[in-house]
């Protein structure tokens, strides 16, 4: 889980003003803040990183404040997660690859990324037109995302080299007019 605690603390410290509108040290506001988030963790120890007395009990009380006046704002501390676990919006395939290697598209259409049922792959329309055909050619890409658990960088290369070969070899593409057409296109008349 990545948190702004910087961005989480200047909320915070601006949140618990004192009566006479001076900010909490940010310092402070860490601690009441990791133990607000954890109530499991030894305050003890967690107090052990300020000076003794009053700082140690304004954790306390700040700690109190931010559990009771529910003021942890998960929204605002944790991105959003994304469903399609970092797929580009738009395909892998640059508009270069396209231009050198389907040349004979017209009309190229990539529809939105959607999310499966089960939440382990995404799917994209490709649609295009082959020069001097009427008929549109349709394919369907289905990208895997990364597990649950997370990848590592030699993973995450390993699976968007292989969607943008599932890309390159998708029908629109496959099938462009230097080739010809697929044996159920017409001539246009």
């Amino acid at each position: 889980m990545v948190v702004d605690a910087a961005g989480e603390i200047a909320r915070l410290q601006n949140l618990l003003k004192g009566s006479r509108g001076g900010a909490p040290k940010p310092e402070i506001v860490a601690v009441a803040l990791a133990m607000a988030r954890d109530p499991k963790l030894d305050r003890t120890k967690a107090l052990s990183a300020l000076s003794r007395g009053g700082s140690r009990t304004r954790a306390v009380e700040y700690c109190n404040r931010i559990v009771d006046e529910n003021l942890l704002d998960c929204e605002q501390s944790v991105p959003a997660a994304d469903p399609f676990g970092g797929l580009p919006a738009t395909m892998h395939v640059q508009r270069t690859w396209i231009t050198e290697h389907a040349a004979g598209l017209h009309d190229l259409s990539v529809g939105a990324l959607a999310l499966s049922s089960d939440g382990r792959a995404a799917t994209r329309t490709v649609s295009a037109r082959l020069v001097d055909f009427d008929e549109r050619m349709h394919d369907e890409i289905v990208y895997t995302l990364p597990p649950a658990n997370g990848e590592s960088d030699e993973q995450k290369k390993q699976r968007n080299d292989k969607h943008r070969r599932l890309e390159e070899v998708c029908a629109p593409f496959v099938r462009r007019s230097t080739v010809g057409p697929p044996p159920h296109a017409s001539r246009a008349r």
